[in-house]
C-alpha cells in the first residue's frame, strides 16, 4: 500500500513487539540539541529501523547504532544520554501533551483543526473522517 509513496514497510516478523520507545524518544532529543538536520536524520533513521527493517527501537543498542550511522557526536550523545537530557525533555513533552490536550497515552492523534483526539489503534476510517473534518 505504501510502496507508490516510495515508502518500505515490513510487517513486523518478530513474536512480541517492542513494548514502547522511550529510548528511541530520548535518543531524539539527545541528538535535537546536536542540530536540527541530525534530528531529522535520526527521526527518519529510527522509522525506517522500526518499519522497514523490523529493528527492535526499544533495545538502546539498536537505537545507538541508528544515531552513530547519522553522523552524531557519539561522545556527547553518551554524556547526554546518560545525564538524562533525552527522558528529561520527553517526560516535558508528554506533560505538556497531557495538559494542553490531556494525552494519557500513545498513540495519540491530536486533529488541531477541530480538537479531535483519535487514542490508541483507531480505525483507518476514524482518521479518515479526522481529517475531512479538519479540511472541511
Amino acid at each position: 500500500m505504501s510502496a507508490g509513496d516510495g515508502i518500505r514497510f515490513t510487517p513486523w516478523p518478530h513474536g512480541e513487539l517492542p513494548g514502547f520507545s522511550l529510548p528511541a524518544l530520548e535518543a531524539a532529543k539527545c541528538v535535537k540539541k546536536q542540530s536540527e538536520e541530525l534530528f531529522e536524520t535520526v527521526h527518519l533513521g529510527l522509522y525506517e529501523a522500526f518499519f522497514a527493517e523490523s529493528r527492535n527501537i526499544a533495545d538502546p543498542a539498536v537505537v545507538r547504532d541508528v544515531v552513530a550511522a547519522a553522523g552524531a557526536d557519539m561522545a556527547r550523545f553518551d554524556a547526554d544520554c546518560e545525564a538524562g537530557i533525552g527522558r528529561a525533555a520527553v517526560l516535558n513533552d508528554l506533560e505538556a501533551a497531557t495538559a494542553e490536550h490531556g494525552v494519557t497515552a500513545i498513540p495519540t492523534v491530536v486533529v488541531v483543526e477541530t480538537g479531535r483526539v483519535l487514542v490508541g489503534l483507531a480505525e483507518a476510517a476514524a482518521y479518515r473522517t479526522a481529517v475531512e473534518q479538519a479540511f472541511a
